[in-house]
């Protein structure tokens, strides 16, 4: 009887390069991806507890084989209760993140919404007064809470054991792709991946309209002071430094 439960999850951050790994996963030969990237069956809100949709998120894998299973998702890490029922579905499942320079995270999100038509103020405002429209958690307008990377990393850290949590870089990835998936072959136990064409891969956006290109670099300054302490803690949980998260 073949094991349907995923073996781990690409769970965060948004806009961290989560598709380009999704990418390289889904080409591994002892790895099998679901149908579609980003199932969004943890942060559903009609989770019950009762009859959890187990279910549905293996329906995504047609082939039941020794291959191991695995979603991406980059929500999880931010979206409330999601990693409480990653460990109510499997406490000894592995989660791998990947993480950006917060700014360039939240500029590259908004640039995606409002190139969708789903934000239609300044990303001055968006990240200035704009912010009380979050409230405790918004699946759109949370550009500079996912960046909270420290504090997400806590409540990782008091819900699965270090061993289970492989955290890695945008960056590494872009510039490094070989070493970096080496790490997640030794993380994850299986043989190295077979020769692979390395390539940026970036989701499909429906661009309505173009968002401005530029981050004004006094707010970028007054985000970085912003995420100060959030990196402090970043950096002492996951052993990156602030500045290995910034595009070269």
């Amino acid at each position: 009887m073949h094991d349907q439960r995923l073996k781990f999850l690409v769970a965060g951050v948004q806009k961290g390069a989560t598709t380009a790994l999704f990418f390289y996963l889904a080409r591994h030969p002892d790895l099998q991806a679901p149908q579609i990237k980003e199932l969004h069956i943890f942060d559903d809100d009609n989770w019950l507890d009762t009859a959890p949709p187990f279910d549905r998120l293996h329906a995504a894998y047609p082939i039941a084989d020794d291959r191991l299973r695995f979603e991406a998702t980059p929500i999880t890490i931010y979206w409330p209760n999601a990693l409480e029922r990653v460990r109510r579905y499997r406490t000894d499942i592995r989660l791998i993140f990947l993480f950006r320079d917060p700014v360039e995270r939240a500029f590259s999100h908004w640039k995606m919404e409002f190139a969708r038509c789903r934000e239609d103020q300044s990303f001055a405002w968006c990240v200035g007064p704009g912010r009380k429209r979050v409230g405790t958690a918004h699946r759109v307008y949370s550009y500079v809470e996912r960046g909270f990377y420290g504090t997400q990393l806590e409540r990782i850290r008091a819900l699965f054991p270090r061993e289970q949590i492989l955290c890695l870089t945008t960056t590494a990835l872009r510039y490094a792709p070989a070493a970096t998936l080496e790490r997640i072959t030794d993380f994850l136990g299986i043989r190295p991946f077979p020769p692979l064409e390395y390539r940026i891969v970036r989701p499909e956006i429906s661009a309505v309209r173009e968002p401005s290109d530029v981050l004004d670099p006094v707010l970028a300054a007054e985000l970085r002071d912003l995420y100060a302490d959030e990196m402090i803690l970043f950096e002492k949980l996951s052993g990156i430094s602030a500045e290995e998260l910034v595009e070269q």
